[in-house]
């Protein structure tokens, strides 16, 4: 009998620490798949118009002057896809993984509401195309000065973290009026690059460009562009001609691998004087709350650890139950 209590408390503590591996499990993959973006501008780029307001004259935008990286160290970051009426698939932006079911770009990248669209992710591991449910545009994006140039899809399938795909984390503080996020940020995307080529599939770019503060920026389209740039936008620029460029649109903005920005709009590419433009993922927090819960860990449906804890609790239960059996003909 002895032995009997002796291997059922066995199996309680057995299950009990499996849980323990798997919560501590959760909190490792939260902080590191929680880190990690980078940013893009698409096939709108604002130019200044009589007003001194922006306006699209539909361009996009693709990193210049960057090197050559892969998704698989930015397993994060993904393809945006459009749908055409006779059944076409473009590529009008980039985008990123937020979680298993979520994906986030630039309202500007969702041009006809009325359209599919999806997201093709993995580009160096296992490829493939998963479509959107849904597309969530900000109800109050104005596309003259794209501000509150932000958007979510939600997809039909959920991602996993077995085919190389991670989860960026979102920035949670905004850009200084005096002082930038972070002195340099990191851009990835698969737009146009110097020669005026679109990137092939499995040429994705990153590039370090400094970053503005809102002050910095705002001052210099005052002076050279009479464009008033609009509050929660956040700005980089190089003199090294570094920038995002056409088909980059919607991508992130990385500092420290935390996403915070996402690519928006800009006046030509790679100018001196011309600072890149990217939404404050930090100032839309509350909008993306809406829709998903931000406080939980990104964990795909069908990943190993969730898989592997159904598995030992599953196993647990039953070797309890027969061995609450046992007991009853035993006594």
């Amino acid at each position: 009998m002895t032995a009997y209590f002796s291997s059922v408390f066995s199996i309680v503590i057995i299950c009990f620490h499996c849980k323990i591996i798997s919560t501590q499990d959760d909190v490792s993959n939260l902080t590191s798949n929680y880190l990690g973006a980078d940013q893009n501008r698409d096939s709108i780029t604002p130019n200044t118009s009589h007003n001194g307001s922006a306006k699209s004259d539909d361009q996009s935008l693709r990193v210049i002057g960057g090197y050559q990286c892969s998704t698989r160290e930015h397993g994060f970051m993904a393809m945006l896809l459009e749908q055409t009426n006779n059944g076409r698939w473009l590529r009008p932006c980039g985008c990123s993984i937020i979680q298993p079911k979520w994906i986030l770009t630039a309202a500007h990248c969702i041009r006809y509401i009325e359209r599919k669209y999806a997201v093709t992710v993995g580009m160096h591991t296992k490829r493939r195309k998963v479509l959107a449910r849904r597309h969530i545009v900000h109800p109050d994006f104005d596309p003259k000065t794209f501000l509150n140039d932000i958007a979510l899809l939600e997809l039909e399938d959920s991602l996993s973290e077995i085919d190389g795909i991670k989860f960026v984390k979102l920035n949670t503080a905004s850009n200084g009026e005096l002082d930038p996020i972070c002195k340099v940020a990191l851009v990835i995307g698969w737009g146009i690059t110097g020669d005026n080529r679109l990137a092939e599939l499995d040429d994705l770019q990153c590039a370090d460009i400094p970053m503005l503060s809102s002050q910095e920026c705002a001052k210099k389209f005052r002076q050279h562009h009479k464009i008033y740039l609009p509050r929660n936008q956040i700005c980089t620029l190089s003199t090294e001609g570094i920038d995002a460029c056409q088909g980059d649109s919607g991508g992130p903005l990385l500092c420290d691998s935390t996403q915070i920005g996402i690519v928006s709009w800009g006046i030509s590419c790679a100018e001196p004087t011309n600072p890149g433009v990217y939404t404050d993922v930090g100032k839309y927090l509350p909008f993306i709350a809406k829709y998903l819960d931000l406080d939980s860990e990104p964990r795909a449906e069908g990943s190993l650890n969730s898989r592997c804890t159904i598995y030992v609790n599953f196993i647990c239960c039953a070797l309890l139950i027969y061995y609450w059996k046992l007991t009853e003909i035993l006594l």
